[in-house]
């Protein structure tokens, strides 16, 4: 398996109207995908994630954490994340 993991400054070289604009037009070649959300809530903190399937193009799970007293008591972001991406032939 292949795992592979980007910083945001990585991820900022690819990050321009114009790719962004023609990855959101070849999307739209595919048919519709359908997807699931989840929501789980502990006090102040939330859990988020989304599941998503297209046909012909991959498989997704997004999840994404919420800690809204994260600067106040450790000096950190509010939101964390993370995306799994799997291809849609074998599931890899």
């Amino acid at each position: 398996m292949n795992h592979r993991s980007i910083s945001q400054q990585q991820a900022e070289r690819y990050l321009n109207w114009h790719n962004i604009v023609s990855a959101l037009e070849r999307g739209h070649d595919h048919p519709q995908g359908s997807s699931r959300d989840v929501v789980l809530q502990r006090g102040e903190d939330t859990m988020l994630s989304r599941h998503a399937w297209i046909d012909g193009l991959g498989a997704l799970v997004k999840t994404g954490l919420i800690y809204p007293n994260n600067p106040a008591k450790f000096d950190i972001p509010t939101i964390h994340g993370s995306v799994g991406l799997f291809d849609d032939k074998s599931g890899q």
